[in-house]
């Protein structure tokens, strides 16, 4: 039983203690020790209360923002996603594209973007376009166009810069020009 009533018991003494010393102190003191309590008092209810709170409603626009940029961005790819999905519906709905029109679509492209004159061999499901000396941003439209229009994966890209001496393809700036080859697999559906 003790040792149960010991606790408040040293818990009286204390604040006798500190009581006794509170009158043992000058009324000057006892201001300077008060306004250094208030003072602790006050930035332990800043970092513990209000800094966290500040700090969510100050950063509050900014997060918004940039959560309605990515659901703008979200909601973008889906209807992109939709759109594919009825190509692809509508595609299969009137009987897939034959592979020999899809490889003729790819030769059409490669020849309006990369200003090639080679013809475009089909063998399987799998188109070889060569190319030289265009540039990286036709090369990516022309690579975004295909992939849009046939579905086509790139399989195969053997890519090389091409000589300083090279002449541009039509439209290419002063940038780095390329050469090389892109194997092109056309979709499973296509090569039925």
């Amino acid at each position: 039983m003790n040792a149960r009533h010991s606790p408040p018991s040293s818990w009286r003494a204390a604040q006798a203690q500190l009581s006794a010393k509170w009158q043992s102190l000058q009324k000057r003191e006892r201001t300077l020790v008060a306004i250094a309590t208030s003072v602790v008092l006050l930035a332990v209810v800043w970092l513990v209360a209000i800094a966290p709170a500040w700090r969510v409603y100050t950063s509050y626009a900014s997060s918004s923002q940039a959560l309605e940029r990515q659901v703008q961005q979200m909601q973008a790819m889906r209807q992109y996603a939709l759109q594919m999905q009825a190509e692809l519906a509508s595609s299969t709905a009137g009987g897939a594209a034959s592979p020999t029109a899809m490889a003729k679509a790819i030769e059409t492209s490669a020849q309006r973007l990369l200003d090639t004159k080679t013809p475009i061999p089909l063998v399987g499901d799998r188109v070889t376009v060569r190319f030289q000396n265009v540039a990286a941003p036709q090369l990516l439209q022309w690579l975004q166009q295909v992939r849009e229009s046939t579905r086509a994966q790139a399989a195969q890209v053997q890519l090389s810069r091409a000589a300083n001496g090279g002449t541009p393809a039509a439209g290419a700036a002063n940038t780095a020009l390329w050469s090389g080859q892109v194997v092109l697999a056309l979709p499973i559906d296509a090569a039925r």
